[in-house]
């Protein structure tokens, strides 16, 4: 996609704007520095959250064989071949997606870094608009599994209007390119929330089939004989701080009430990664939005406070390290 270059007035003339808000450099290297942390912490999930979606091809692919297998007359391989895996590959393209358009926002937002900083004459225009161009990107590929409402926001592309044309940044006071750029990196940080926003809609919609399935999955490897009994229960004990006896899978095999308890282990398991999954997004979108808050408190010179967004953080980063699922 071509940078989308038009011309408008933001606060009529390149002085004028100079003149709308005080761009305190400090502030703005302090905000482009949180944009950068809160982008890097983004970034750790997406192969986690790629990989539990593809990954669930090689499962199923198990599971629907086994399954069919108990017949051996009608015994054949199966491949995952349903609506839920057409949605799996669209939000795993779209996630892809996701990753480009974190990796241009960083960008962004260092050029921002360094022009607040080092009175360096970063390429601003070139970098937001990439950034915008790669947010649009994401955004119109997960528009079509969002909620209609959102659908119709996001799968509207944002223009990255310089307001004095094309060239802006190159001649224009430094107030004047930091507070453009401000407003330029927020456009993109909205859409890019709200596009996030939609993916974990996506992801939800299927959570109970991947949390079926993941069961499903692990009752099979059960059943066949490939894994322990007593391998479902070690998580749980490592919790409590207790070690499971020797002999724990030959106990497990002579009563039902330990063997349905096992299974029903499985499926809180399953279900304890999704809402893993669901924590890590509503960190991230309250990270953005406490983002979001700053960029307006730079644009109305309100003062600047990073506590929110350094919270959001770490509850992002915490929960990124959480492995509850087992």
């Amino acid at each position: 996609m071509g940078r989308i270059i038009e011309s408008t007035v933001f606060c009529v003339v390149t002085v004028a704007l100079a003149g709308c808000a005080s761009a305190d450099r400090g502030s703005a290297a302090s905000l482009a520095e949180a944009g950068i942390n809160s982008t890097s912490a983004l970034e750790r999930d997406v192969r986690d959250t790629v990989a539990k979606l593809e990954y669930v091809d090689v499962t199923e692919a198990f599971t629907a064989t086994w399954q069919l297998c108990q017949n051996p007359g009608i015994c054949s391989v199966m491949v995952p071949s349903n609506a839920n895996y057409a949605k799996r590959r669209q939000l795993v393209q779209s996630i892809a997606l996701r990753a480009q358009a974190l990796s241009a926002l960083k960008n962004a937002y260092r050029a921002l870094e360094n022009e607040a900083n080092y009175d360096a004459r970063e390429d601003l225009e070139g970098t937001t608009s990439d950034a915008i161009n790669a947010v649009n990107s994401f955004a119109s590929s997960i528009a079509p599994l969002a909620p209609a409402p959102l659908a119709a926001v996001i799968s509207q592309p944002i223009a990255a209007v310089f307001s004095a044309g094309a060239g802006f940044f190159a001649g224009s006071q430094q107030k004047s390119r930091i507070l453009e750029a401000n407003r330029l990196i927020e456009n993109a940080t909205k859409r890019f929330r709200d596009a996030l926003a939609a993916e974990k809609y996506a992801f939800v919609s299927i959570e109970d089939y991947l949390a079926l399935h993941r069961k499903e999955a692990r009752l099979a490897l059960l059943d066949a004989g490939l894994v322990s009994r007593s391998s479902v229960l070690m998580p749980m004990a490592k919790r409590l701080d207790m070690t499971l006896v020797k002999n724990a899978d030959s106990i497990i095999a002579k009563s039902n009430a330990t063997k349905t308890s096992v299974e029903a282990v499985i499926e809180a398991q399953s279900r304890a990664d999704l809402q893993n999954t669901k924590r890590k997004y509503d960190a991230a979108l309250s990270t953005l939005d406490s983002l979001l808050v700053a960029h307006s408190k730079i644009l109305n010179d309100r003062g600047l406070s990073l506590s929110d967004i350094n919270s959001n953080i770490s509850a992002l980063n915490a929960a990124l390290e959480d492995q509850t699922g087992g």
